[in-house]
């Protein structure tokens, strides 16, 4: 007798983006299964072969076996252990929003769960490829292409990885990715804020000088958008004294100074052109206090040499000019 429940529905895959296949559907309960998610054994069979083919790193039939047992088995044990499982064939399939949506389900269990750490990990594997240009699908669905920005999914994750283990490594490379996403992101102050944290936390850590030479980055940047800002030089100082005084032997601070004398260079140059502003005014006085100004404040730049060829030039032009009207 025709039964309903055994009814095979072929439909189009162009529907979802997945121009030329076809997809076959099974009516069950009332709803549309496709037939790669149906139950061909039973529990333990059907874990087992995912377990194998996680071992063997055959993602696609452990991401098979996996959605078999999530739908059809919603009582046995080994329940949280299965989003994982889907967290790591995801990830390893290239799908990182989907691998992050399992992960996040895994983590709701206790810190105790056998693969917390690990989980956390492959949630980082991910955040960076997310910071590193890697898309989500739209809508969240592995159906629809991979287009949306997931740079505002990174933060989350490493904000999540800071917050669940505090004091764990990989809560240190959790802040620098962070500090190195906000930089290209432009947002310097809540940067500057995150790299504090990780040479505050972890004083002796591998990324600590990174982070320093990261943080003098962040001014450098933020200095030639607020070049009217002096605090910036001063906060750069501060910085560099404290990344001395931890890491004295450290390469990296001689980068880290290279960067303020370029921040001094910004600043020493904005008042140079604010002295030539009064010069083509013909105010020679406060040109002059301007150019003094470039040199006694930052002497060792480019426009501190600058000023002081305006002030010979225009001293020389004075002089001439008494000169003559004595004579």
């Amino acid at each position: 007798m025709f039964r309903l429940s055994t009814l095979l529905f072929v439909f189009s895959s162009s529907l979802f983006f997945l121009p030329g296949a076809y997809s076959a559907y099974v009516l069950e309960n009332g709803s549309l299964v496709h037939v790669d998610q149906l139950a061909t054994m039973p529990f333990e069979k059907h874990y087992n072969a995912a377990i194998s083919a996680l071992e063997e790193k055959s993602w696609i039939e452990a991401q098979r076996h996996l959605a078999i047992i999530q739908r059809n088995f919603p009582d046995e044990s080994k329940r949280q252990d299965l989003q994982y499982y889907l967290g790591k064939s995801y990830y390893h399939l290239g799908k990182y929003d989907l691998a992050n949506e399992r992960l996040s389900e895994y983590l709701k269990g206790t810190k105790s769960s056998q693969y917390f750490i690990e989980a956390l990990k492959l949630k980082f594997f991910i955040a960076e490829q997310f910071k590193n240009g890697a898309k989500k699908h739209m809508f969240g669905t592995s159906q629809l292409p991979k287009w949306v920005d997931a740079k505002e999914d990174a933060l989350d994750i490493y904000d999540e990885i800071i917050a669940s283990i505090p004091s764990h490594p990989l809560a240190a490379e959790s802040f620098y990715a962070k500090g190195e996403l906000l930089l290209a992101q432009k947002e310097y102050r809540e940067g500057v804020d995150t790299l504090q944290q990780l040479v505050k936390r972890f004083p002796q850590h591998k990324l600590t000088p990174k982070g320093f030479l990261l943080i003098a980055q962040h001014y450098y940047e933020q200095s030639k958008k607020e070049a009217n800002n002096p605090d910036l030089l001063a906060l750069g100082e501060i910085n560099i004294r404290k990344f001395r005084e931890q890491f004295p032997k450290d390469t990296r601070v001689l980068q880290a100074e290279k960067l303020l004398h370029a921040m001094k260079e910004f600043f020493a140059q904005g008042m140079y052109e604010t002295g030539q502003f009064y010069e083509r005014k013909k105010e020679k006085t406060a040109s002059i206090v301007y150019y003094h100004n470039t040199i006694k404040q930052f002497p060792k730049t480019e426009a501190a040499k600058a000023a002081q060829q305006r002030i010979n030039i225009l001293s020389k032009t004075a002089s001439q000019a008494k000169k003559t009207n004595n004579g």
